[in-house]
């Protein structure tokens, strides 16, 4: 656990979030200094259901600086032979450059040979691009949007809290919640508290620092770990066939004295845990102190597949109130309030067609997990990705669209790949410009409202259908108003979706001191 809390920090950042997290949405445009848009990233790739390294990792980089960007992509060659991706690489303006990267830089276990497969991406100059990540194999993928690391105006801690689900089936063996660490910089030391005892590891002696020990209590798990060079690795999850595949990690954290970067997902997992067909999850976890208090949810578009909507809360302060709006044609049809506490999660539902909103008393992170599709409907698989709070909506999105042809579960004509953009944006800018698509304007009267737990129209969403523009395509997302975009696409027993960008300000007040003695 780490020592220092650093109350002056605590003390200046509460100030700055208090003014931020009470101004109005409206007045939030062109306030933010520090976005998912930057000129360097630290990327990491989490195992995909078996160790076996085949399948397809990539990263795709677009930028929206005016005569491209040339980066570069580094990592430890001795992992890769073959160097694949490594070195200089151009991305013209408003476009996306993919770069394969070798299947064997996904870190499996925590061992000292996994220990040093973080990837990095830089632009030169100053210039900024974005970065999203991709991980395939057959019948099993999702993506993520890379976080760059964020120096905040104050050093000390930087906590994550995970958001996860699990996999009730053993029949072809263990697949389990994990997370992985990937440092920035060298001499990183993490404080990891896991909620449950369940899934047993011992990191190896040359990163863990102090005791290592159990809870009696509530069953956590509480240690920490030196990551001792950049670009180190430390994966969590089953490495001694005891882990527990029941076991959520939702809602454990890290705790570090340096910037990370943070993934969170599940090897290959359900949601809900009673439907069949697993699939990859993961999402880049942002830190607690760029957490919002209000967010739009529109449903995820399956063409004549539709199903249920999920919804996971996580947040930073215990006794935090969240109310769950949803609305379908414009009428409010469901609302739902939940206590949702620091180390736990909860889960709202929603119809296919009804659009929500999720408001927070405190900090909070959203994720919308994609339903499982079952043997019946089997177009698609779970898939997670970030809600971003409007506190820290853009206005403007360089994205490619998922290739997952390749990767298909098997060969069946009659389902083909299809890709969609989820948009939304707040109510206060209604009349503040249209939202286009590659040069089409998706008119207002086309979205649907969301309504608060007010009753009052709170902010308007809706799903662009993206399929006919085919895969591995550029779409560049514009407004002079903020708004969101969420991308992802459906095959045959796969789906992969991610977030095409979002603030990173330091908007919330800090997290509570996390006390696991």
């Amino acid at each position: 656990m780490l020592a220092a809390r650093l109350p002056v920090c605590v003390l200046l950042l509460s100030a700055a979030a208090a003014t931020v997290a009470n101004t109005p949405p409206s007045q939030l445009l062109g306030l933010g200094t520090h976005s998912s848009k930057a000129n360097k990233f630290v990327v990491g790739f989490m195992k995909n259901r078996a160790g076996v390294p085949d399948g397809r990792l990539r990263l795709m980089v677009s930028t929206e600086e005016s005569g491209g960007a040339t980066f570069t992509v580094s990592y430890d060659t001795s992992v890769c032979a073959s160097n694949t991706g490594a070195g200089s690489h151009s991305v013209n303006q408003y476009s996306t450059t993919v770069v394969d990267l070798c299947p064997e830089l996904r870190t499996l276990t925590y061992a000292a040979a996994d220990r040093d497969k973080g990837v990095l991406v830089q632009a030169e100059g100053n210039k900024t691009i974005s970065v999203y990540g991709e991980n395939t194999k057959t019948a099993s993928s999702d993506a993520f949007l890379a976080l760059p690391s964020v120096e905040y105006t104050c050093p000390g801690e930087y906590t994550y809290i995970f958001t996860s689900t699990t996999n009730p089936d053993t029949a072809s063996g263990k697949l389990l919640s994990s997370f992985l660490l990937v440092a920035w910089e060298a001499d990183t030391t993490i404080n990891i508290n896991v909620k449950s005892s369940a899934v047993r590891i011992f990191p190896p002696s040359d990163i863990r620092e102090g005791p290592f020990f159990t809870n009696a209590v509530d069953g956590k798990l509480d240690f920490n770990i030196n990551l001792k060079s950049q670009l180190s690795t430390f994966y969590y999850s089953d490495q001694n066939g005891n882990g527990n595949e029941d076991i959520d990690l939702s809602g454990s954290f890290v705790t570090s004295n340096k910037p990370l970067s943070v993934y969170a997902g599940h090897q290959c997992g359900r949601f809900p845990t009673d439907i069949s067909f697993c699939d990859s999850l993961v999402e880049q976890v942002p830190p607690t102190l760029t957490y919002g208090q209000l967010f739009l949810g529109v449903p995820l578009d399956r063409g004549s597949s539709n199903l249920n909507q999920h919804y996971t809360v996580v947040v930073s302060q215990d006794n935090t109130l969240v109310n769950f709006t949803c609305s379908k044609n414009g009428i409010i049809s469901k609302e739902e309030t939940k206590t949702v506490n620091t180390g736990g999660k909860e889960v709202f539902s929603s119809d296919f067609d009804e659009y929500c909103c999720i408001e927070s008393s405190g900090p909070a992170s959203v994720i919308q997990f994609a339903r499982g599709a079952g043997i019946v409907q089997s177009v698609g698989d779970p898939f997670m990705v970030i809600v971003p709070p409007v506190e820290q909506y853009s206005n403007r999105y360089t994205v490619r669209s998922i290739d997952l042809e390749a990767y298909r579960g098997d060969i069946q004509t009659d389902i083909t790949l299809t890709s969609y953009i989820n948009l939304a944006f707040h109510e206060s800018f209604l009349n503040s410009g249209v939202i286009t698509v590659d040069g089409v304007e998706q008119q207002t009267d086309s979205f649907s409202a969301i309504r608060s737990s007010s009753g009052s129209i709170i902010g308007y969403g809706k799903s662009v259908d993206i399929t006919a523009g085919g895969f591995d395509t550029d779409y560049n997302l514009l407004n002079t108003a903020p708004f969101s975009a969420l991308v992802y696409a459906w095959h045959r027993q796969m789906s992969a979706g991610f977030p095409a960008g979002f603030g990173l300000d330091p908007i919330a007040l800090p997290s509570i001191y996390f006390d696991s003695a």
